[in-house]
């Protein structure tokens, strides 16, 4: 297509520069975890309830000429809009008008996602650049180790979730010939192990307090099979864990009214949309970081509540999948709220929101409908692998589809939420190498 390079440039450029423009004042709702973890670790409280990473790394974004999150977006703006830059900068130049137009709304749809002020943003934003590296210097083991230190440094955010980009490493590592075979196996293994280590090391060398990231799941496990089992042995035994987090007596026998099973923050908050429970505590309070003696009851009553009864844990887990596959809506859509807004003060500020609901309409049009759910993706890959046969036997897409379920394993077993933001980073992956393989699925590069 005739300008391609050209146009692509210039579409890439407009839409960092107007997400920047009509998100530079807009702080988003999931900001506020970041910030908690901010703040107690500017206040000498840092825990590694996010990480040891998140705590320090958001702690000291300077908040001086710019607000700090201000910063952050301009930073993850950078990254992703680079990465995405690289990643198709061949793809586009040999492209029909239909496949430049699609190339072109993902990569829209990755900016917006991958500037969104999280961690998830932040590993969507970093792991575009770090595969954006590998396909614009391909074969350079510079460029290798640049893109392994970025990849590190994202997934030390989530250093669990690093298991699941084994394949796609693995892969690049034998496609591109860089290291013998016997070491790039290793180097896989310590790639892995890396982002851990990483996340560790930044928790001792600045002494971070331990916030028990892992109660979350324990304590979403046993709300989960006091609330749902049917086998009252494995009930009581649940029961019986919870009750060492009791914040309100009263609260407690009501736990599971409390209990939503999207989410492990129903029964450690407060019901305030529940006219029955509003005036009541929350039934359970998270351990406080550096309680390790608390955290050891509730780890040990956890392992004694799944070996008993693995059954009902397996059942457990397969109904989180459930919600994992079909994500949970991270955002919506209030074009008419802020237009009444614009009607009852015509203010620059009230036209300015406005206007950025509209901008934002198209990607999350794309959340609301569940379009790039795993769910969605798994259907999708069924049609393209029965429509064309050589994108289900490239090399590439059988590693990022092994990384997708492993990414959808680990996130079952860790299940605390279902918000749509923690299975992005895979689904973006696949989507992205369809559209990137097509033409280039004769040539030996990844």
């Amino acid at each position: 297509m005739k300008n391609s390079m050209k146009n692509f440039k210039i579409a890439i450029f407009l839409f960092g520069v107007t997400n920047l423009l009509f998100h530079w004042d807009v702080k988003t709702s999931v900001l506020t975890d970041i910030t908690g973890s901010r703040t107690r670790y500017i206040t000498g409280q840092g825990d590694s309830f996010l990480g040891a990473m998140s705590a320090v790394f958001y702690g000291n974004l300077p908040n001086e000429i710019i607000n700090w999150w201000q910063l952050l977006l301009l930073f993850q703006t950078i990254l992703v809009s680079a990465g995405i830059y690289f990643i198709f900068y061949r793809r586009i130049l040999d492209t029909s008008f239909k496949s430049f137009c699609l190339i072109l709304f993902f990569s829209f749809l990755v900016i917006n996602l991958g500037v969104g002020q999280s961690r998830d943003g932040l590993m969507i934003a970093g792991t575009t650049l770090a595969i954006g590296i590998l396909i614009r210097f391909p074969r350079n083991l510079w460029s290798f180790m640049i893109a392994s230190g970025v990849y590190v440094f994202v997934f030390a955010f989530r250093p669990w979730l690093a298991l699941s980009m084994l394949p796609i490493i693995y892969c690049y590592l034998r496609r591109s010939h860089l290291l013998p075979k016997i070491f790039s196996f290793f180097i896989c293994i310590f790639l892995i192990v890396l982002p851990t280590l990483t996340e560790a090391g930044t928790s001792k060398i600045w002494r971070i307090k331990p916030g028990y990231p892992q109660q979350t799941v324990f304590i979403h496990d046993l709300a989960s099979t006091y609330c749902l089992t049917p086998i009252q042995n494995t009930k009581n035994l649940a029961r019986k864990v919870l009750l060492n987090l009791s914040n309100d007596s009263k609260s407690f026998e009501l736990l599971c009214d409390f209990y939503l099973p999207n989410t492990w923050q129903s029964t450690t908050s407060r019901n305030m949309s529940d006219p029955v429970l509003a005036d009541l505590n929350s039934p359970i309070t998270s351990i406080a970081p550096g309680n390790d003696e608390l955290f050891k009851v509730l780890q040990d009553g956890w392992i004694k509540v799944v070996l008993s009864d693995p059954k009902t844990y397996l059942q457990i887990r397969a109904f989180f999948l459930t919600q994992v596959l079909l994500g949970g809506d991270s955002t919506s859509i209030d074009i008419s709220g802020k237009f009444q807004l614009i009607r009852q003060d015509l203010s620059f500020k009230n036209i300015e929101n406005f206007l950025t609901e509209l901008y934002d309409v198209p990607w999350k049009l794309v959340l609301i409908l569940h379009l790039i759910t795993p769910l969605a993706i798994i259907f999708l890959l069924m049609v393209i692998f029965w429509r064309s046969s050589s994108q289900s036997k490239s090399p590439n897409t059988t590693a990022i589809a092994m990384t997708f379920c492993l990414w959808i394993g680990i996130t079952t077993i860790g299940f605390v939420s279902d918000n749509g933001r923690y299975t992005y980073l895979p689904t973006l992956l696949l989507i992205g190498n369809l559209l990137w393989e097509k033409p280039f699925k004769k040539r030996n590069v990844i």
